[in-house]
């Protein structure tokens, strides 16, 4: 969406409900709220996701002018959604993270992009879609409950930012990560502390991290960039197409070339 000028939407917001709001565009800001009071500024980096939660009650939001808005935006109603799990640890996790952002990952990036090209169509079409959009959720949910584990494990914020410093190292070099000596070093920590701690953090350990991750940008290059099971395990970092075939039927449940 790009508007000329600002533009406000208002809506009786009858029942609970939360937005989880991915940007696929460049970043954005706006501002929401109840009509009769201050609205509040919003904004959200690109390639980021963002929670909102909203209560009953009029709520609006203005899209400001001038700012090109390109995003996909998940409105889950709580009460009216026929699962009982949305109005208990879900519904709960979703309505306490209101205005959590975050970098969007790896696997939210192939679920939006499997979700954003869908090639189903009718009932196979909403279903697909629908598998899609709990996929993102259960991801977003599961941050959230990493987030709030973090906040309460007692790990200090200095070896925090460390395994999130060594996260980011390894994000950028899933194909060729380094070495455990070479990781701990360029985050500033003993090995055994750093896989302590990274586990801690992220409830998986560094060596897991990897693979899945690999295994997920395989997913997406093969489900929606259409390359070939030998061109994506190469692409990832797998010099053996068979090996790369076991770990992602073992990851999955499925063989690569049966997806």
């Amino acid at each position: 969406m790009l508007f000329s000028r600002s533009v406000s939407f208002s809506d009786e917001g009858l029942s609970r409900s939360v937005n989880v709001g991915f940007c696929v565009g460049t970043g954005v800001e706006w501002a929401s709220g109840r009509p009769a009071v201050r609205q509040v500024a919003r904004s959200v980096d690109t390639d980021s996701f963002f929670v909102q939660s909203r209560s009953g009650g009029p709520h609006s939001i203005c899209y400001l002018r001038n700012l090109e808005y390109d995003f996909v935006s998940l409105s889950i109603p709580l009460g009216m959604s026929g699962r009982s799990d949305m109005n208990g640890d879900v519904g709960a996790i979703l309505v306490g993270a209101d205005g959590f952002e975050a970098p969007m990952t790896s696997a939210m990036r192939a679920s939006l992009a499997s979700l954003r090209h869908n090639a189903f169509v009718g009932g196979a079409g909403r279903l697909y879609a629908e598998g899609k959009i709990l996929e993102l959720l259960a991801l977003v949910v599961a941050m959230l409950d990493t987030n709030s584990h973090r906040q309460s494990s007692g790990v200090s914020k200095s070896d925090c930012e460390a395994a999130e410093q060594a996260k980011l190292i390894l994000d950028s070099r899933l194909i060729d990560p380094p070495t455990y000596p070479e990781l701990a070093r360029m985050a500033c920590l003993s090995e055994s502390k750093l896989s302590r701690v990274f586990k801690q953090v992220y409830g998986t350990t560094i060596h897991a991290y990897v693979i899945d991750h690999r295994l997920e940008w395989a997913r997406a290059l093969i489900e929606v960039e259409g390359l070939s099971v030998a061109q994506a395990a190469a692409t990832v970092g797998y010099a053996n197409p068979s090996h790369f075939s076991q770990a992602f039927k073992e990851r999955y449940g499925v063989s690569p070339s049966g997806i």
